[in-house]
């Protein structure tokens, strides 16, 4: 073949990425001023001291409407008489527990200085039914309370509609592989345009498992 003339051969440019695709960073991004921690103590009194307050709870909240309204777990607040919220920016905010609901798991606090309240935006709304196993699910929250605040995590929808036990509490729930500690409680799910699809409350107890948390469906919630 020595001497045939040869078609010069195309070499391809290389091109270098444009920008982080990751759907994680754009969901942080558009919820950054919407996810929050909540700081649970019990509150007393005493002549010598004065009010003090015991940190008794950490957890993670979700802004759901304007005005500061947060939903969070029932079980991050039962135990305390006093409530504070762990803003963005790390200021730690009085708040009024508005109501609260066992046997779902949810609780509404709201941030008390309304100047405060107006830095929060409420979360974009999704909806559990147009979720499918495999869906992308990013969580926001406080795994490790406050030291930890605004962690992002993500994974997949493992599982849809699992039953589960909470705090003696049969309820159907979202199943993730996306890590969730126990400061998680009270955070929220994420889909890939960051809308809230979940409020996360548990974490299995099964201690060689590993990959497997849970949410409450936004629905429900």
């Amino acid at each position: 073949t020595a001497g045939m003339n040869r078609s010069p051969i195309a070499i391809a440019e290389s091109t270098e990425p444009s920008g982080d695709t990751s759907p994680a960073a754009y969901v942080a991004e558009k919820n950054a001023n919407s996810v929050v921690g909540v700081l649970t103590n019990s509150q007393s009194w005493s002549s010598s001291n004065g009010v003090t307050n015991q940190l008794v709870a950490q957890g993670s909240g979700v802004v759901i409407r304007e005005g500061g309204y947060v939903v969070t777990n029932n079980h991050v607040i039962e135990d305390g008489t006093a409530y504070q919220i762990l803003m963005p920016n790390g200021d730690k905010i009085d708040a009024t527990l508005v109501g609260a609901d066992s046997s779902m798991d949810l609780a509404v606090l709201k941030v008390d200085d309304e100047e405060a309240a107006k830095t929060l935006v409420p979360v974009s709304i999704g909806s559990t039914s147009e979720l499918k196993v495999g869906s992308t699910a990013i969580a926001i929250g406080n795994p490790g309370g406050e030291v930890l605040a605004n962690t992002v995590t993500q994974g997949i929808v493992s599982a849809l509609n699992r039953q589960v036990t909470v705090e003696d509490n049969n309820m159907t729930l979202i199943q993730t592989d996306t890590s969730i500690s126990p400061g998680n409680s009270g955070g929220g799910l994420f889909n890939a345009n960051g809308e809230l699809i979940g409020v996360v409350n548990a974490k299995s107890s099964y201690s060689e498992a590993e990959g497997i948390g849970f949410a409450i469906l936004i629905n429900t919630a």
